[in-house]
């Protein structure tokens, strides 16, 4: 391919990804991936609960743990839903430990047991948060920022959309 033929597809992808009404499909479904995350904790936050009854409470801090784990994740994917910044850097965060972790595991399951491990642990704690960050990081101009940043100055101190700022020399303070 040439090189106008290169540069017109990337334009082309850059104009996509600028484009909000072309990503709220996206933001679906990374809203409904990490919905499904959170349900599988939800699942496995009753799993431990039973266990728990049946031991008398003996492993009672996997329970909290689990529990406490699936109400993240279904309030980040919540706030997900409404566009809220704190959700999506929440999301990376969490994604990032669920990956790290993840992978640790894998590695264990092949270095100590010698065994390849499952297809569906693998797919929960590897291949779902690798999809999500991806998706998260396409989706990122979707999220407004949360910085109440200034507005910018023009040379004549008047901020771009035309009001004062807060401190105008002729008027002093404005409170």
């Amino acid at each position: 391919m040439s090189d106008d033929a290169n540069m017109s597809r990337r334009s082309r992808r850059a104009v996509e990804e600028h484009e909000p009404e072309k990503l709220e499909g996206w933001l679906d479904v990374m809203w409904a991936v990490v919905f499904l995350q959170g349900s599988i904790l939800v699942a496995t936050s009753l799993e431990s609960l039973v266990i728990n009854i049946g031991t008398g409470f003996a492993i009672a801090p996997i329970l909290l743990f689990t529990s406490l784990a699936a109400f993240i994740t279904l309030m980040t994917a919540k706030g997900l839903r409404r566009r809220r910044s704190w959700a999506r850097r929440v999301t990376i965060v969490t994604e990032w430990l669920v990956l790290v972790v993840g992978a640790a595991e894998v590695v264990a399951t092949v270095a100590l047991a010698g065994t390849a491990p499952q297809l569906m642990p693998v797919a929960v704690t590897v291949v779902m948060p690798i999809a999500v960050l991806v998706g998260m990081r396409r989706i990122r101009v979707l999220f407004p920022e949360e910085s109440e940043a200034k507005p910018a100055l023009r040379e004549d101190e008047a901020t771009i959309d035309g009001s004062l700022p807060r401190h105008h020399s002729m008027l002093g303070p404005i409170t």
